[in-house]
């Protein structure tokens, strides 16, 4: 077991969406929590040598409903969603899974 987060996170596996699987990576999202506000973040596992990424910050939101949700085109491109209530729902775009290169928000 990996604890992705230490800080007090918010519904990193009860929604789809959250935990996606490609051609051995692993992304994980999910909402840190902290007196300054919450924040959407993204860790990859490379199950080659089971090692994880450092989080990377997506966006931060105004409550929790505003959690990322991500999903992967046929070709590799992981992509997260953002937004929630009174918010602008923005998409992200990722580099290239091939690469393996880190994701960014847009």
């Amino acid at each position: 077991m990996h604890i992705v987060s230490d800080q007090g996170s918010e519904r990193a596996t009860n929604d789809k969406g959250k935990i996606i699987t490609y051609d051995g990576l692993t992304d994980v999202t999910w909402q840190d929590v902290t007196r300054k506000g919450y924040f959407n973040r993204v860790r990859t596992l490379d199950h080659a040598p089971g090692k994880w990424s450092a989080p990377v910050t997506l966006d931060s939101g105004v409550d929790n409903h505003a959690r990322a949700v991500l999903d992967i085109t046929p070709d590799g491109i992981l992509r997260a969603a953002v937004g929630g209530r009174r918010a602008l729902h923005r998409r992200g775009r990722g580099a290239s899974r091939r690469r393996r290169g880190p994701c960014h928000s847009h």
